[in-house]
């Protein structure tokens, strides 16, 4: 579906940022994630990594470390429970924003999109499905 909305992150009492996101998609995946959000990291992230060290890196996915921003519940468990597939997918794009929950994910693109940038949002969407399995 196409869907519009606005996300603001509070830095502290003056700074924040705000996301536009144009296109999501919904997905259904085979397993529970718990709670996840991933993002792009920008500059204020990699500095903020000195002090809140809140940002979860793998060494086997540099690629996908190194441009997104990872928060999540069962940091331990991600490695075991994502495919392979799933990091290259993301690592392959950039401007990623994911929002999930359990079984749920919600994929957008940060910043404004294109109509005609749908489409590769959707074989995204599907090669993630592919990744764990197929659809629930």
């Amino acid at each position: 579906g196409i869907v519009s909305y606005n996300e603001m992150v509070r830095y502290g009492k003056l700074q924040s940022r705000t996301t536009s996101v144009g296109h999501v998609i919904f997905l259904s995946l085979g397993a529970d994630l718990g709670r996840i959000w991933i993002r792009p990291e920008g500059l204020m992230d990699k500095l903020g990594e000195f002090v809140f060290s809140r940002d979860i890196d793998f060494a086997e996915h540099p690629r996908f470390s190194r441009r997104y921003l990872l928060h999540a519940d069962n940091s331990d468990d991600l490695e075991r429970l994502v495919p392979e597939e799933f990091w290259q997918a993301l690592g392959d794009e950039s401007r990623l924003v994911i929002v999930g929950r359990g079984t749920d994910l919600v994929i957008g693109k940060d910043g404004r999109i294109d109509p005609e940038d749908a489409a590769p949002l959707a074989v995204l969407g599907f090669r993630i499905l592919r990744a764990f399995g197929g659809a629930r």
